[in-house]
């Protein structure tokens, strides 16, 4: 155990025999754990989605479907919003 703490004090991140146990790890996996997880994050795109086309100044003309989404900024409402929310802050 005290190689170890050596290890990680000298390395800063996890062993190379952790990484190599991670894809054994993913298949022992039920689906349900992953199931879930796709669940959360669906539920998370639609309220985050919904939200940010109830913003005047914004729009996201097209739901993600990966790690990138695309928003598009008025300009001529920003500028109305911005001074407003600089007021609250």
């Amino acid at each position: 155990m005290e190689r170890l703490k050596i290890f990680f004090d000298i390395y800063g991140g996890p062993p190379t025999f952790v990484q190599a146990a991670v894809p054994q790890i993913l298949e022992k996996t039920d689906d349900v754990f992953f199931e879930k997880n796709i669940n959360i994050l669906k539920q998370t795109l639609e309220s985050c989605f919904e939200g940010i086309n109830k913003i005047p100044c914004l729009s996201c003309p097209q739901k993600p479907e990966g790690s990138m989404a695309v928003m598009r900024l008025s300009t001529s409402l920003a500028s109305k919003v911005v001074p407003k929310l600089e007021n609250k802050c």
